[in-house]
């Protein structure tokens, strides 16, 4: 039986349905690792190996990340899509009715709320400007800290269409490639370099704030993800003919599982002195990874893919955005509460903790969208219908 239409959601493009199970693989790998987190530091010592476990699945935010590089970089990839100030302004006002909404309506309830602090209201400013992952913080400081990726996020659209524009005025594709390449490169050497010039083994935390959440240490992720797009968008029957064979489909797995060993591989594993390893993680070992994964999720076959397009993934991908803005204040304040209210072992605790924190925040992500989202996407597409080949 049909839901009434009030009650539909308003779901994301379905041209690449496997990456709806990506976004919705990423959003798991989040909330667990946020449930241990706070688990930690809210209420107890969960079962240290599981703990451990939990926290080696860290780059979920990798993924969406790579996921919006290559939406976003298909989106604009688009004949005219960068090629006038109107084209351009029309990207930010529908990235706007997209993104800006519902963070500021999350942001403004969670501070006129009394678990909110003084200290926390006094940092509004930069919460609302996008620009908390460049000033010195503690996340106690914050209303919304897990808000740094999104400032990440919104840092990468403005700046996109501006390198894309000049990408366009470069006459050779292969110096295009190129100049992606070196850009990408130059995200893991300013990171690098950030770690080594700021190394503090006493102080792992502000390492973490220098390095893992400030734009220009972040956005290689996101340049392998438009290069991809770019790649496909140009040469789409080849790109897809080369990833038919299976030679090529087991080199791009073997890769991915190097860069999977790299990311979750103990530390003496690895070697080399703690920042170095750190730098290479967040982003250079997670690009490997992602990098050599998302060809097979857009253009491979098999059962992998096959698995990631299942349709029930859509509208959780749908409701990934609203997922995430919420997680952290239901974990808290609701999921966890309750799964320890249980009185269950550590094991336990943790499983209950991360299935209650996802099902009451894909609930309220779901009031949320119908309330929210969907009112605004529809006010979106009037103001600025969209195109066949628009993602969005």
């Amino acid at each position: 039986m049909a839901l009434p239409a009030f009650l539909r959601l308003h779901l994301l493009d379905d041209r690449f349905p496997a990456l709806h199970g990506a976004r919705a693989l990423a959003v798991v790998m989040v909330l667990q690792v946020h449930a241990s987190n706070l688990l930690v530091l809210r209420f107890h010592q969960p079962d240290r190996p599981l703990y451990y476990a939990s926290r080696s699945a860290w780059f979920g935010m990798d993924i969406f990340f790579i996921l919006s590089g290559f939406l976003i970089g298909t989106m604009l990839s688009r004949g005219d899509a960068v090629s006038s100030v109107r084209g351009i302004g029309r990207f930010y006002l529908r990235r706007g009715f997209r993104i800006f909404p519902l963070y500021y309506l999350v942001l403004t309830v969670l501070a006129l709320l009394p678990i909110t602090t003084a200290l926390q209201r006094s940092t509004l400013f930069w919460e609302y400007a996008y620009a908390t992952n460049y000033i010195v913080f503690e996340h106690r400081n914050l209303v919304m800290p897990w808000a740094w990726s999104l400032c990440v996020e919104e840092h990468f659209y403005l700046v996109v269409p501006l390198v894309l524009l000049l990408l366009r005025r470069v006459s050779s594709e292969k110096r295009r490639f190129g100049l992606l390449f070196g850009l990408w490169a130059l995200g893991g050497a300013l990171r690098v370099l950030d770690g080594l010039a700021h190394f503090n083994p006493r102080d792992p935390d502000g390492q973490f704030l220098r390095l893992f959440v400030r734009t220009h240490d972040r956005f290689d992720i996101l340049v392998i993800g438009v290069a991809i797009a770019l790649a496909y968008r140009n040469h789409q029957a080849r790109f897809e003919a080369l990833l038919s064979r299976p030679p090529l489909r087991f080199a791009l797995g073997t890769l991915a599982m190097i860069g999977l060993w790299l990311c979750v591989a103990p530390p003496a594993a690895i070697g080399a002195i703690p920042t170095l390893r750190e730098s290479l993680s967040w982003g250079t070992f997670t690009s490997v990874l992602c990098g050599a994964l998302l060809p097979l999720i857009i253009a491979g076959s098999g059962l992998f893919k096959s698995a990631l397009s299942a349709p029930f993934f859509r509208p959780i991908s749908t409701l990934s955005y609203g997922i995430y803005l919420i997680h952290i204040p239901v974990g808290e304040h609701l999921a966890l509460p309750v799964a320890m209210s249980m009185k269950l072992g550590p094991g336990s605790t943790w499983l209950l903790s991360v299935f209650l924190l996802w099902f009451f925040s894909m609930t309220g992500a779901y009031v949320l969208h119908l309330l929210v989202e969907k009112p605004m996407l529809t006010l979106r597409d009037r103001v600025s219908p969209s195109t066949p080949e628009r993602a969005r």
